[in-house]
């Protein structure tokens, strides 16, 4: 599990019934500061599935919707080029604004 404060703060293991999840989650970040961290904190770790989580501090900050769509790109292509199995879901938060 990868991402902002609701990754820091959630007991995955517990909520999935599981013991072998991992959490790298950090308060106030946005995409741009996942694509710094990526490596050190997820890829050096060799996952074999990564949930990303994240955003919400990106519109909080006013970064543009487009800029956030090609933080996630990158993301994605850097597991693709680590060869990393990706595969992704978007989840809006409401039908009003999904795009």
């Amino acid at each position: 599990m990868f991402g902002d404060s609701l990754i820091e703060e959630g007991e995955w293991n517990i909520l999935l019934n599981r013991n072998d999840i991992k959490k790298r989650g950090f308060r106030g970040f946005t995409t741009s500061h996942y694509r710094w961290i990526l490596k050190d904190s997820v890829l050096n770790h060799s996952p074999k599935v990564c949930f990303i989580s994240g955003g919400i501090n990106d519109i909080g900050a006013g970064i543009p919707l487009k800029r956030i769509k090609t933080n996630y790109k990158n993301l994605i292509n850097t597991f693709i080029e680590k060869k990393n199995h990706t595969g992704g879901a978007i989840y809006p938060i409401s039908r009003k604004q999904c795009i």
